[in-house]
């Protein structure tokens, strides 16, 4: 009893340290990759980095390895997050995302759950297993830019010989073992406004400032979408002022978030706007100075489209308006989509394009469109090795065996396609609460998650 009193602890101080490094997905991950690097050193593992550099930014995967041989056991957790949103929305943690604050068997803060704490599960589950008895040695994976494409997995793939062995992926699931999820695809839609009129219009200006809710773009139907939200407002208020006029808008900061926030700047020949309880409306100044307008009956008819063909297609799939904001004089939308495993990424891609492409054409616009992230899907048979191994060392640990299917797309994407049987698992909730404010964990399923990773690496590296 003492000695888990004693893990607990350790677990915790270890938990709050990581939830203080600033680790979002854009920013370079060098201090956190060197860190569990340190961490992983003091359990004896052989460690290296795989740096590759994004716009001129330095990214690393941190690799731990223990034991030799073929055929590994791979356990990886991405240690990038979402960005925070807005911070005044983290009431747990006093406005501060980065500051862990436990209550009872939680623990708040960005990356709690989503999934910076499941690595020490898996160094934590490490300790005392000696590397002369391992028949498969033991690789405990951290990567970065996953909450962007994947991109640690992309390059760990590319950068390893096939392997064989099993992986097993971190993500939120309550300790459910999930063996198929969708494949994931970010649609990048850029209208020029260069050719935009610019001129002094007349009537009374408005900022908006909308509020939605945050939730996972994997379940959309779980938040709130402030862009969307915005969009039908302004259609609103076009019915009794048919000149209305956008001249700024800006909204979510990742495309696999549902947006919290969108802002607007409007011209309108009305003097005051009609109520609306996730709209708060601030009166400016008269327009006396040039302003390009932003063809807002468009976008509209874009993101009616886009719901249409979500709903249309052989497979069922979601979307989510992710990101909208003003860049060099364009306009860019990042649309991401959840994707069927029995369905293409590139024909949905296809498409949506072709579907875009008919609305801005009635209305004489042009717009480039590009694939800015995307990852395969991931399906498991229920009756392969590796979900039979799962479901041993769950019953040795007297943990329920549950198995699932996940909307999300994870990392063990990547490894199937590179031959290497994977399953995701991991401690947290995910339905309403990562990529959200006062994101959490339980320090009960981070230890119970340990001790299935201790009864993972006993049964499949030590010799028998």
């Amino acid at each position: 009893m003492k000695g888990d009193r004693s893990d607990r602890k350790k677990l915790l101080k270890e938990a709050k340290r990581l939830i203080r490094f600033r680790s979002v997905t854009t920013e370079s991950n060098g201090a956190i990759a060197c860190y569990v690097g340190r961490l992983l050193k003091k359990e004896h593992f052989r460690v290296r980095y795989q740096t590759e550099r994004i716009g001129g930014i330095p990214f690393s995967n941190v690799l731990g390895v223990k034991g030799r041989g073929k055929r590994p056991l791979i356990l990886m957790t991405h240690l990038d997050t979402v960005p925070p949103g807005p911070l005044p929305l983290w009431t747990k943690t006093g406005k501060n995302p980065w500051n862990p604050v436990v209550e009872g068997e939680k623990i708040y803060g960005l990356g709690s759950a989503d999934t910076k704490l499941d690595i020490l599960s898996k160094i934590f589950a490490s300790h005392g297993i000696p590397a002369e008895l391992m028949k498969h040695p033991l690789w405990i994976v951290g990567t970065f830019g996953e909450e962007r494409g994947l991109l640690g997995a992309r390059v760990f793939c590319k950068r390893i010989k096939r392997l064989g062995g099993y992986a097993f992926v971190s993500e939120p699931s309550e300790l459910t073992w999930v063996h198929e999820h969708r494949g994931y695809l970010v649609l990048e839609l850029s209208i020029p406004l260069d050719s935009v009129s610019r001129r002094v219009l007349p009537g009374q200006m408005f900022e908006l400032e909308v509020t939605g809710k945050s939730a996972h773009s994997s379940t959309p139907q779980k938040g709130r979408n402030a862009i969307r939200l915005a969009f039908d407002f302004l259609e609103k208020v076009s019915r009794e002022d048919p000149l209305l006029t956008l001249l700024f808008v800006e909204g979510g900061s990742s495309p696999n978030q549902v947006p919290p926030l969108a802002r607007l700047m409007c011209s309108t020949s009305l003097k005051t706007l009609p109520s609306h309880p996730f709209v708060k409306i601030h009166k400016l100044t008269k327009i006396t100075r040039p302003y390009g307008t932003i063809p807002w009956g468009t976008l509209l008819a874009l993101f009616d489209a886009v719901d249409h063909g979500v709903r249309f297609r052989r497979y069922p799939m979601t979307s989510n308006v992710g990101v909208i904001q003003i860049k060099k004089r364009s306009l860019k939308v990042l649309v991401d989509f959840r994707i069927h495993p029995e369905d293409k990424n590139r024909e949905v891609f296809l498409f949506f394009k072709r579907l875009m492409k008919k609305v801005l054409g009635r209305r004489k616009l042009h717009a480039s469109f590009r694939i800015e992230r995307d990852g395969p899907p991931l399906s498991v048979s229920p009756k392969s090795p590796i979900v039979r191994l799962a479901r041993e060392v769950s019953r040795s640990v007297g943990e329920p065996f549950r198995l699932a299917k996940k909307p999300s797309c994870t990392e063990a994407g990547y490894l199937g396609e590179a031959g290497i049987p994977a399953l995701v698992f991991g401690p947290g909730r995910s339905a309403g609460n990562i990529h959200a404010p006062n994101e959490y964990n339980e320090l009960r399923q981070l230890e119970r998650t340990k001790r299935l990773y201790k009864a993972l690496i006993q049964r499949y590296c030590l010799r028998d």
